[in-house]
């Protein structure tokens, strides 16, 4: 059970600074596009206009996209870790099942092993 949820927290964190990378790189790329952008369009005067919103739209589509397939990775890790924190639950729900079966299963042949060896007069 700790192994699982040792597990799915690894998982988390590694989903998470996965996240974080992405997000960073998908800022500094959207930052890049934007600069790329507005030097472009303060070169060509009239048709930079056009132009460096083109890129500008582009960039922001590339970020959204990037943001998306981040946020995709997220939500599958979340999921997996989801997953493997219910099988956990439920083999750790299982084995406290059998710890009381054979706990009561243990005290009764214990009372009834007493009760056998008193003396009866």
């Amino acid at each position: 059970m700790i192994n699982n949820q040792e597990r799915a927290s690894a998982g988390m964190t590694a989903n998470q600074d996965t996240y974080v990378n992405q997000m960073t790189e998908i800022h500094q790329r959207y930052a890049q596009d934007q600069i790329s952008a507005v030097k472009a369009g303060s070169e060509q005067a009239a048709g930079g206009a056009t132009r460096g919103t083109s890129i500008t739209t582009g960039g922001i589509n590339r970020g959204a996209s990037l943001e998306m397939r981040a946020n995709q990775a997220v939500l599958e890790g979340s999921i997996t870790a989801a997953g493997q924190m219910r099988d956990a639950s439920l083999h750790a729900a299982k084995l406290h099942m059998a710890s009381t079966i054979v706990h009561q299963i243990s005290r009764d042949a214990a009372r009834r092993i007493e009760q056998g060896l008193t003396l009866r007069y």
